[in-house]
Parts: structure tokens; C-alpha cells; sequence
């Protein structure tokens, strides 16, 4: 039986719903591959902004100055306070400024050091600097 005889067998009716099956069947694989790319841009999208988060909120322990103002920014000090420290920090040409706030012999050392400089602008940070190591080493 040739395709002609079995065509010329079969009504319109099941053509088209023979026709409409092999649709449903390949809709079904065509769903599933949209799916699926849906849920793999979904998740694509969730590790970017994930990865940006960590990234912006981790502290970078390879740059010692930016990891030195993280932790300026954390501790409770005003203003004044931070730039004095910074000041200091940059004054002295710490390779490690965070060395400033390991202690307070370390932190006095290190005062000592910068106030005998002459660097520092105003007469009052000796008082200053007494006042920020009783603060941040009470």
C-alpha cells in the first residue's frame, strides 16, 4: 500500500488530529526547554546578585588601607575621631595601618611617634589622641 492509498483511506479529520498530536507532543518538549531556560536565567540572575553582594559586603584582606577604613567605618567613632586616625595612619606611612589599633602600647607607641613628627595640624590632639585611646581601648 502505497502513502498515496493510505492518505486517500483516511479521512480530513484524523489527518488533523494526527496532525495535532505530533503538535502536542513536540509543544510539550518546546514547554519544557522554555522552562528550562527560565529557570536557568532565574538562577543566573540570583548567583550575579549574590556574588555582587559578597563581593561589595566582604572585608579585602589584600589592601590593607581599604581593609583599615572597613574597620574605621565599624567602630563607633565619630567623624573627627576617624580622620584623626587616618590622619595618623597616613602621617606615619604605615604599610599595615590597622597595626595602629591592635593594642593600646601599640596604639600610644604609634602616638608617641606621630606627635614628636610635628605633622599633626592642631596643638589640641595630644588631648585628642589621649581621648581616642581611652576610647577605643577602655
Amino acid at each position: 500500500m502505497s502513502r498515496l492509498d493510505f492518505l486517500a483511506q483516511t479521512s480530513t479529520l484524523e489527518r488533523w488530529e494526527a496532525l495535532q498530536r505530533g503538535f502536542n507532543r513536540s509543544g510539550a518538549v518546546a514547554e519544557a526547554l522554555l522552562l528550562l531556560c527560565v529557570v536557568a536565567a532565574m538562577l543566573s540572575v540570583v548567583l550575579f546578585v549574590y556574588t555582587r553582594y559578597k563581593r561589595r559586603h566582604a572585608l579585602d584582606f589584600n589592601d590593607p588601607r581599604k581593609l583599615y577604613r572597613t574597620i574605621l567605618q565599624k567602630l563607633d567613632l565619630s567623624v573627627p575621631q576617624r580622620d584623626l586616625l587616618r590622619r595618623m595612619a597616613s602621617d606615619l606611612e604605615l604599610a599595615h595601618p590597622t597595626s595602629l589599633l591592635l593594642g593600646r602600647s601599640v596604639f600610644e607607641s604609634y602616638a608617641g611617634r606621630w606627635l614628636e613628627t610635628g605633622r599633626h595640624t592642631h596643638h589640641a590632639d595630644a588631648d585628642r589622641v589621649g581621648e581616642l585611646a581611652d576610647r577605643l581601648f577602655p
